[in-house]
């Protein structure tokens, strides 16, 4: 993947991770409760949870059991959201290229 490529791969997927916590956070009662609830269906430690803040959801499985997880409170939250696709990151580099005045 191009640089810019990844660098937006890796916004969205952080951008749509937070989104996830923040519905989560309303099931669940509060954002720790939150985090402690994503460990659990991942077995990854809190810590890791927080460190996805930054760049996104880590690892297919990962994302599979969140969006399970999601499905269990009552809200829907795909995984081509929590890990974007080529098509999706291409899109929106060519969006902010044309924001920028530059040819994709």
């Amino acid at each position: 993947m191009q640089p810019k490529n990844e660098e937006m791969r890796r916004e969205l997927a952080s951008d749509a991770f937070l989104a996830y916590m923040r519905l989560l956070s309303l099931h669940a009662g509060d954002k720790t409760q939150a985090v402690k609830d994503i460990a659990g269906c991942t077995g990854k430690s809190e810590i890791t949870v927080r460190g996805w803040q930054r760049r996104g959801v880590q690892g297919r499985d990962n994302a599979i059991l969140m969006c399970q997880l999601a499905k269990l409170r009552g809200f829907y939250f795909g995984i081509h959201m929590l890990m974007p696709t080529k098509a999706i990151v291409s899109r929106h580099v060519a969006i902010e290229n044309a924001r920028s005045g530059l040819v994709a």
